[in-house]
């Protein structure tokens, strides 16, 4: 808003007119890079759970499996099962949870990360 306030001309029309819309600019500029960054640093999810179940079926054995899912909470594993297994959208998963979907969607970027982590540590 300071911003606005500076660069405000009062010949060329309202000052609240042109307020609302440098504000409403910046936020939606805001949104943008913030979506923008998720797109690009949203660890690639599938990719993780896929080296998982071929780790798992080229040894036999689901001790990889196990080592990991023993380090992630309660939530964190229904999560997983709730999306990958079930199918479940944010959206129902939220309703589950009872949780909003960005929560949702931020924890589940989280157990991303985790369990990329696990994986470096583990194999």
């Amino acid at each position: 808003m300071w911003e606005a306030w500076r660069k405000a001309d009062q010949s060329k029309g309202k000052f609240s007119a042109y307020i609302y819309t440098n504000v409403k600019g910046e936020i939606l500029k805001e949104l943008s890079k913030e979506k923008g960054f998720e797109n690009t640093h949203t660890p690639m999810d599938n990719d993780t759970i896929n080296y998982i179940r071929d780790y798992e079926m080229s040894e036999s054995s689901p001790v990889l499996l196990e080592c990991i899912m023993s380090h992630l909470k309660f939530e964190e594993r229904k999560i997983l099962l709730l999306f990958y297994v079930e199918g479940y959208s944010y959206f129902e998963i939220a309703k589950e949870l009872g949780l909003s979907v960005d929560a949702v969607k931020k924890r589940r970027t989280r157990i991303m990360i985790k369990l990329r982590k696990l994986l470096y540590f583990t194999v």
